[in-house]
């Protein structure tokens, strides 16, 4: 959560805790739906997310940086985070160049 929040600085941008999500809260979902264009997840894990949450936001357009579901490169975390796109200068470059 705290790359999400330093990749997020001063874009115009919501930032929720997936944990604030299981079980799923209607409420939030719904306010995603009417206020967003793009739900983008950022996950340490193999993404479940966007799965989860697509029927409760639809149509809006769901995007997720996750690591992927074959066997993954060992390494530092620092390094996998790297490789997979998940540091704060990666997830803010996937932000500012997706189209909204």
């Amino acid at each position: 959560l705290q790359i999400t929040v330093r990749a997020t600085e001063d874009l115009d941008v919501g930032l929720i805790n997936a944990r604030s999500l299981s079980p799923v809260d209607h409420s939030v979902l719904s306010e995603l739906r009417e206020k967003c264009s793009l739900i983008l997840t950022a996950e340490e894990s193999i993404s479940y997310l966007p799965g989860a949450i697509r029927q409760y936001v639809y149509p809006v357009k769901i995007d997720s940086i996750s690591l992927p579901t074959e066997a993954i490169r060992h390494a530092s975390i620092a390094e996998q985070r790297r490789i997979y796109g998940l540091t704060d200068t990666e997830i803010r470059k996937r932000i500012e160049t997706e189209e909204i």
